[in-house]
């Protein structure tokens, strides 16, 4: 049974899940740089889509999520997966 799609990879087995993390992180990753970008603008005055210094945090927040979604992808590498019940 797949319960995959286009945008999200099936995570009924180990691989599957594993591209779930990665994709997760990969994804983090654009969203935190471009916020950031957006933040050192705002400290220059250029307010851009009304992002103000305030986002800063939001940009370390992403950041944080992607820095652990990596390393739990490398550290565990999806022995977790294998205790959950199938």
């Amino acid at each position: 049974m797949s319960s995959g799609s286009w945008y999200w990879p099936d995570v009924s087995d180990e691989d599957g899940a594993k591209d779930a993390m990665r994709l997760g992180m990969w994804c983090a990753i654009p969203v935190a740089s471009v916020t950031g970008l957006f933040v050192v603008f705002s400290f220059f005055g250029i307010k851009l889509m009304g992002i103000t210094p305030s986002a800063l945090l939001d940009a370390v927040l992403f950041a944080a999520i992607a820095l652990w979604v990596f390393q739990v992808f490398t550290i565990c590498g999806g022995d977790g997966i294998r205790t959950l019940p199938h």
